[in-house]
């Protein structure tokens, strides 16, 4: 399990400054707790003792945050704010690439796309190991990684023009994955093939994707209220 020794006996000294900044500023931009304590939880290894107690440091920095919380921003994600493109090297996979065509489903063409995707996540993103996720009905992601020693979910869209992003249904399912298991991490890659780039969502960077704009139900229920008279 990744984590901190909730046993731990050794006392620590208490957050530097520093971090207790970096928790603040990340309160401003609206995470939650949950959201804060996942990717910080190896650095604070240096200044707690348990889970436990980084958590309660956590929670009394947001109470210091206070009334900020409850006026997070509701403007809409900036170009800045999303993760900026990369390239991968396409010369092993060109054969492949030049085979699809732009009216190939979706998971088909995803399915010609898994060695390029591992290439990427080990060669290019640090991913220790990877394995393809399980076939059962309504699995929302396609690989289970570890990196830096925490396990990922791992999401492949793949287009050969475009970014495509996961719908709906597959979003909710991701968080209701991160929600029922602690210190599991999530990312989001996207492969745009023809020009051999590829764009990655980690947890934070998620959010963009999770509380971005979303299709308005209004034009849907006067749709069916003008139908039902």
């Amino acid at each position: 399990m990744v984590g901190l020794d909730v046993n731990a006996s050794v006392s620590k000294t208490n957050l530097p400054q520093t971090f207790t900044e970096k928790i603040k500023d990340l309160f401003e931009l609206g995470r939650s707790s949950e959201q804060i304590f996942r990717p910080i939880i190896d650095e604070a290894t240096h200044h707690v003792d348990s889970n436990h107690e980084l958590s309660r440091c956590i929670t009394a920095i947001k109470g210091k945050v206070g009334c900020k919380m409850n006026h997070r921003s509701t403007s809409q994600p900036t170009a800045s704010s999303i993760p900026r493109p990369k390239r991968f090297d396409d010369a092993e996979y060109r054969g492949i690439i030049d085979q699809l065509y732009e009216r190939i489903p979706g998971k088909e063409l995803e399915g010609h796309c898994k060695a390029i995707a591992t290439d990427i996540l080990i060669n290019y993103e640090g991913f220790k190991w990877i394995e393809k996720g399980p076939e059962f009905r309504g699995t929302p992601f396609d690989f289970f990684g570890l990196k830096n020693g925490a396990p990922y979910i791992i999401e492949l869209k793949a287009s050969l023009k475009s970014f495509n992003a996961p719908g709906e249904t597959q979003k909710w399912r991701m968080r209701e994955l991160l929600r029922r298991i602690e210190y599991l991490n999530i990312a989001l890659l996207q492969l745009k093939l023809n020009k051999a780039q590829y764009r990655i969502f980690y947890d934070e960077d998620m959010e963009i994707l999770f509380n971005g704009t979303k299709a308005p139900f209004e034009p849907i229920e006067a749709w069916i209220r003008e139908r039902l008279g």
